[in-house]
């Protein structure tokens, strides 16, 4: 399968990343791995995520999919740093992007005209125990599986992660819990974006995958 530079794409995965990172994460907490499937059925694209974090240190390894291609990277965040770095290898061609986090523009809004409904059933994700809750609104459709079943909170995601509207509204209404899957529907209920959390594992990360490894030239 081929592989190419991202910034030679329009993936969406990869605008949403870019469009939302100037924020400060809050929580610190958790130490540890969390494994993250981001599935968008309208490009065809599927991007796996291995996100590293220790305070409020990411480092999140990333491979995006397409019909044909495969991209993969590394995005930084330090802690401080005020900029997000994205390490892009390419047939052996390494490098480093570095970007100010005040430059990155986000658009996070509550859903339009969203009616919500919690259902008393518990459904399995992943190993973790489940609420099912669907929110109406007038650009379509989400379907939530929260738990609080894990040792993170949602307010310790990078607003990246937090994927515009989806995450908004879980904030904007107080809703409890973390969303270890998200769907989101057009108004026939059709799927064009799907968020799975895998797998969370607590462990001691060492601080040293948090730097820029050598060979990186930056552009």
């Amino acid at each position: 399968m081929k592989q190419r530079s991202i910034f030679n794409t329009g993936l969406v995965v990869v605008f949403l990343f870019l469009g939302a990172l100037q924020q400060t994460v809050i929580g610190q907490s958790f130490e540890g791995i969390i494994d993250l499937v981001i599935t968008n059925e309208q490009i065809q694209e599927e991007t796996k995520i291995e996100w590293h974090k220790k305070g409020n240190n990411h480092r999140l390894n990333i491979q995006s999919t397409t019909p044909g291609f495969t991209y993969t990277y590394v995005v930084l965040l330090k802690s401080g740093s005020g900029v997000m770095e994205m390490l892009t290898d390419v047939e052996g061609t390494k490098n480093v992007y570095t970007i100010p986090l005040e430059k990155i523009k986000v658009t996070d809004l509550p859903l339009p005209g969203a009616k919500q409904t919690i259902s008393k059933e518990e459904n399995t994700v992943s190993g973790f125990n489940c609420r099912l809750m669907d929110v109406n609104s007038n650009v379509g459709n989400v379907t939530y599986w929260l738990t609080d079943d894990v040792e993170i909170s949602l307010n310790e995601f990078p607003s990246f992660l937090r994927t515009a509207n989806y995450f908004k509204y879980l904030e904007v209404q107080q809703i409890k819990g973390v969303p270890v899957k998200i769907v989101s529907t057009d108004e026939n209920y059709k799927p064009h974006f799907t968020q799975t959390i895998t797998s969370i594992t607590k462990e001691k990360i060492n601080d040293s995958i948090f730097s820029i490894p050598s060979g990186y030239e930056p552009k």
